[in-house]
């Protein structure tokens, strides 16, 4: 979600895993000002994570607000634990994460995707 007047660029997507089993999805975003005229803005990003080839595995997360001078950029961070890679079993009554593929998706909202990227499981999780 931006402010009309305000346009933000993302760019500089990791995703890597953590030491304690969790992945570290970061970028930045910085506002770059709308047609050429300075302004400061707010806005919400996103990030939805999402088995390769599996869409009922997906979690949509929002990461952080943020309000930004113009020509500010800020450095954005979040951690994903086991559940943000896990869907409902309802069979087994539990959270399920399978081993694979994940693709990472940051943006303003689902339609508008600015920075695409890849992680992978390997071993399964389960979660109570």
């Amino acid at each position: 979600m931006a402010c009309r007047d305000t346009t933000f660029k993302y760019s500089n997507l990791s995703v890597r895993p953590t030491s304690d089993g969790r992945y570290e999805v970061s970028f930045d975003v910085k506002n770059t000002g709308f047609a050429g005229r300075g302004r400061s803005g707010a806005g919400v990003c996103w990030c939805r994570v999402r088995k390769s080839r599996t869409p009922a595995q997906r979690v949509e997360r929002v990461l952080e607000r943020f309000s930004l001078k113009a020509g500010e950029l800020k450095h954005v961070s979040v951690l994903l634990d086991g559940r943000s890679l896990s869907y409902y079993d309802v069979d087994a009554k539990q959270w399920r994460a399978e081993p694979g593929s994940f693709n990472v998706l940051v943006g303003h909202s689902s339609e508008q995707i600015e920075l695409t990227g890849k992680l992978n499981l390997t071993s399964a999780i389960a979660i109570k």
